[in-house]
């Protein structure tokens, strides 16, 4: 956070402040993080320049008297606001902030309990001399989102230190619960010069959390960057910024972690297995799943984890490998291939509780399941070509003959196939034995990923899921065969999406023509809903807008506009519109329909003919 502590190294050393400033943001990202790890020390390390005979304890002082060249630095005091009620817990607060031997739940009560008895609280003169505050100690004051007060008076009490007292005073907090509080804005623009949106690196929280592990071999694992690069790019997949998830997935899974028992062959991949499905099941489960629909994702996301399946054209094996909305959207087809139905570890993620005779009966058949597939012909022998260091020469040939057939049998899905291309290119360059990759070959490959498409499911990422070519690479021939591969598979996943992208836009006229209100509705809040202007059948949208029910015609003019709002429209979308839509709409406003549909109608025309024709323009 090097923006944000140059901001504060700034504020600290500047002589004289009367405001505030404030870091901001969501519950879990990392905020309490920084102000444990990273901004105590950046105080602590930063001199101060003031009156040296006016700060910190009585002992300080004396010191500081005896020897007048000694240097200070800055001090903090950390205050939360947490379920502050009165006055009086404020300046209990500040006192337990600065007397760090007091910050405890009975000294605060006995402060605030005394405080009361002995009629402090009738004066704030005299309760703030409780809290006297050295000029060289910033005031921290987080969880300012969980007072019982109203906030405009904290903010009062907090500016008697900063404007007032002119003290350094940072305040922390989640103000998205203030926003539309008016006297939160407008006190904050008195008391605050600069506001700073936090948002953590997680690189470096991940590698913080790991570094308190007390398990030697499990913090090996998690150090290890595979693996932390596996974790950080599921978290950040699921688009979840609460740190506190990913803190949780790593305390809980260690328990699944020591029981997958050194003995076991693929003890690695089994272990990335659960991994994986552990992070999605929590981070669905933290984002705001409840437990009934947790409990429906099991079903969901039972897939073939065969990495080199050989069951693709069986369509009893395709209907198992349903993938849920969630994992599709979020995660891809990369991270799907690894999910398995673990009802154990749903129940442990909801509940703690984590049941080790069916976890481990789970272990023992995923190491069933990988034992299984060495005996698939398709794995094995890219497995032997893959190991340079063991195959002989002799044996290369037969085994890219071999592996070839499979190609052509359609062994192997859409990423196993580029796969296997690469491996191949390596054979290629070297020209070892002479193979080279030729037109034919080029190909069968691209007819076998043309047989992939029955059951491939669309992955957004799935560029960035498959093997990458170095542009670096000075063998620009290599560089270019593999891109030809990689676009031709890229275009088979992008079809896949048009084909989704098709089917939401025939429910979605299905909807109108059905008069279901509720799933128009649905699909105008719904953000990610895949339909686009130039997929929709207009002319069995004009119907519905001209002949259909007073309520449906105009939701479905709202999700039109709405639509159209979304996105870019593109040249082909905007020639359709306009070439079935707005040739009858101009006709259709100067009849002047005495319906109340006609003023929807006005509307989207003029609506229309902003957006379109001035794209023209």
């Amino acid at each position: 956070m090097k923006d944000l502590n140059t901001i504060i190294s700034d504020y600290l050393t500047y002589d004289d402040t009367d405001y505030a400033i404030m870091i901001t943001g969501s519950w879990g990202c990392g905020k309490s993080y920084y102000l444990s790890h990273e901004l105590s020390n950046l105080i602590n390390g930063i001199e101060y320049h003031g009156n040296l005979d006016a700060i910190g304890t009585v002992k300080k002082r004396w010191n500081n008297w005896k020897n007048k060249k000694c240097k200070a630095h800055f001090e903090y005091a950390y205050i939360s606001l947490y379920g502050l009620a009165s006055v009086e817990d404020f300046y209990v607060k500040v006192f337990c902030g600065l007397n760090r031997w007091a910050d405890n739940g009975l000294v605060g009560l006995i402060l605030a309990t005394g405080m009361k008895h002995i009629g402090i609280e009738a004066s704030r003169s005299d309760i703030k001399t409780v809290t006297n505050v050295s000029k060289n100690t910033v005031l921290i004051f987080d969880d300012l989102e969980r007072v019982l007060v109203p906030v405009k008076e904290v903010f009062g009490l907090i500016n008697s230190y900063a404007e007032h007292g002119h003290h350094k005073v940072i305040v922390v907090c989640h103000e998205d619960k203030y926003l539309k509080d008016s006297d939160y804005v407008s006190y904050k623009e008195k008391n605050f010069r600069f506001t700073y949106k936090y948002k953590a690196d997680i690189s470096v929280v991940y590698d913080t959390i790991i570094s308190k592990i007390a398990d030697t071999d499990y913090k090996t694992y998690f150090s290890t960057p595979t693996i932390k690069d596996l974790v950080l790019d599921l978290f950040r997949l699921g688009g979840n910024d609460n740190l506190r998830t990913l803190k949780f997935v790593i305390e809980i899974f260690h328990k699944i972690y020591l029981l997958v028992t050194a003995n076991l062959k693929y003890r690695d991949k089994i272990i990335r297995n659960l991994l994986v499905s552990t992070m999605i099941y929590s981070m669905e489960y933290k984002s705001g799943e409840d437990k009934e629909q947790l409990e429906r994702l099991k079903e969901k996301f039972e897939i073939d984890l065969s990495f080199f399946s050989t069951k693709h054209n069986d369509t009893e094996t395709v209907s198992k490998k349903s993938i849920s909305e969630i994992c599709n959207e979020k995660y891809g087809s990369y991270f799907t291939q690894e999910m398995r139905q673990y009802k154990c570890i749903i129940f442990y993620v909801i509940n703690g509780y984590l049941d080790l005779e069916a976890i481990s009966k789970s272990i023992k058949e995923l190491n069933d399941v990988y034992l299984r597939e060495e005996g698939s012909p398709a794995s094995r022998v890219y497995l032997k070509l893959q190991s340079m260091s063991t195959i002989s020469d002799y044996e290369v040939i037969p085994a890219i003959k071999e592996m070839l057939g499979y190609v052509k049998e359609g062994k192997y899905n859409l990423y196993d196939l580029l796969n296997v291309y690469s491996l191949l290119l390596k054979y290629h360059y070297i020209n070892i034995c002479g193979f080279q990759i030729t037109d034919e070959i080029d190909e069968l490959f691209r007819e076998a990923m043309d047989l992939t498409a029955q059951y491939h499911v669309y992955n957004p990422s799935f560029d960035i899921k498959t093997p990458i070519w170095d542009s670096r690479d000075t063998r620009t021939d290599i560089l270019d065969k593999y891109r030809k591969i990689k676009d031709y598979a890229s275009c088979i996943n992008y079809k896949q999406n048009v084909k989704i992208v098709e089917k939401e836009c025939e429910k979605f006229v299905n909807a109108a023509e059905n008069g279901d209100i509720e799933a128009l509705i649905a699909y105008r809040n719904n953000s990610d809903a895949m339909i686009c202007l130039k997929d929709l059948d207009w002319s069995r949208v004009s119907k519905v807008l001209l002949d259909g029910p007073n309520k449906v015609a105009c939701e479905l003019v709202t999700c039109i506009e709405y639509i159209m709002n979304s996105g870019c429209i593109y040249p082909e979308a905007r020639e359709k519109v306009m070439s079935q839509l707005m040739n009858w709409l101009p006709d259709y406003v100067e009849k002047g329909d005495g319906r109340v549909r006609y003023f929807y109608l006005t509307e989207l025309y003029n609506h229309m003919k902003d957006i379109l024709l001035g794209t023209n323009n």
